[in-house]
């Protein structure tokens, strides 16, 4: 049951309330809540509204309590890598972190300093070479020398149909 209940949350979080990776903050602050567990999520007032719900004795409700405790404290394994500061930041200010910092950029990652030839971040098409007579093949669209789509495995002749509105 304790399970269950952790994974409700989850799921409502991230997907219907849409606070994980898709959000303002890239999830930062369900990270931060996932990692300090206790009662910054599932608090008291979550487990009253599922007990008015779901009625159990006193002391199911302590098992259950205890058991998701122990389920909120394993979690925090998960994301101890995300909440690490990776930056040369000094954060000593006090000023409220609203993004995750664990990420390392190395020199290496900057496309100025990479030994490849520069022209793997360009795309071909935007290239300034002298071969004009290069035709840039492109996914999607209608094929070349097709001046419309009759007539091509989209749709072949005689496959029209007509509806008869009577």
């Amino acid at each position: 049951m304790a399970i269950v209940i952790h994974h409700q949350w989850f799921h409502q979080v991230v997907g219907i309330e849409r606070r994980g990776r898709d959000g303002i903050d890239g999830g930062a602050m369900l990270y931060k809540a996932l990692h300090e567990g206790g009662s910054s999520y599932l608090n008291a007032q979550d487990y009253i509204n599922f007990h008015n719900l779901c009625p159990m004795s006193q002391k199911a409700r302590t098992i259950l309590y205890d058991k998701v405790r122990q389920i909120k404290w394993e979690v925090r394994t998960y994301v101890k890598a995300l909440m690490q500061n990776k930056t040369q930041l000094e954060l000593d200010s006090g000023d409220p972190i609203d993004h995750l910092l664990c990420t390392k950029v190395t020199a290496a990652d900057q496309p100025w300093n990479s030994d490849d030839d520069d022209s793997t971040f360009m795309p071909s098409f935007l290239s300034d070479s002298d071969d004009d007579d290069m035709e840039v093949e492109k996914e999607g669209g209608i094929p070349p020398g097709v001046p419309d789509t009759l007539g091509t495995n989209f749709h072949p002749p005689g496959s029209e149909q007509t509806v008869d509105q009577s």
